[in-house]
């Protein structure tokens, strides 16, 4: 996704369903952050490098989630 100077990472395998899966990092463009290697671990866990020009510094992040007691069987396996 670009819109306005955002870039959105997704790590959604279905594009169509965003209701049970998918991690995203959300990137100001504009800023003195450049985003690189993002990876898909699975569709609940995601990863990416991002570089701080401005403190010269690289930052890994890990996006997780999981399913809440209250989710149907199928999407808490």
């Amino acid at each position: 996704m670009d819109n306005s100077g955002l870039s959105f990472y997704n790590s959604n395998p279905d594009i169509n369903d965003y209701r049970n899966t998918g991690v995203g990092f959300l990137v100001n463009d504009q800023s003195m952050i450049t985003a690189t290697d993002f990876e898909e671990v699975d569709g609940r866990i995601a990863t990416i490098k991002i570089h701080s020009k401005a403190a010269k510094q690289t930052i890994y992040l890990i996006g997780c989630y999981a399913p809440t007691e209250s989710s149907n069987d199928e999407v808490s396996k």
